[in-house]
């Protein structure tokens, strides 16, 4: 699953911040949040991406790799 919200446009010569946070691990499956700043407060973008992960052989949901789901919770 992805959306994004759009709540201000950016303009050429813009500098944005781009920010990405894992929102949660599930079993099978990782929320990643996303976020586009302007200018410190102006608030550009809201994003959801929802990745399930897959074992490629059946096509079947599986669990999150241990050592994945680690990197993401220590980095929490």
């Amino acid at each position: 699953k992805a959306s994004i919200e759009y709540h201000q446009p950016a303009l050429f010569d813009d500098l944005i911040r781009v920010y990405v946070r894992c929102g949660r691990i599930g079993r099978t499956s990782m929320q990643f949040l996303f976020e586009m700043l302007k200018d410190e407060d102006t608030h550009l973008i809201s994003g959801e991406l929802i990745y399930v992960n897959v074992d490629p052989s059946n096509n079947r949901p599986s669990p999150v790799p241990e050592p994945l789901r680690e990197l993401f919770l220590k980095e929490s």
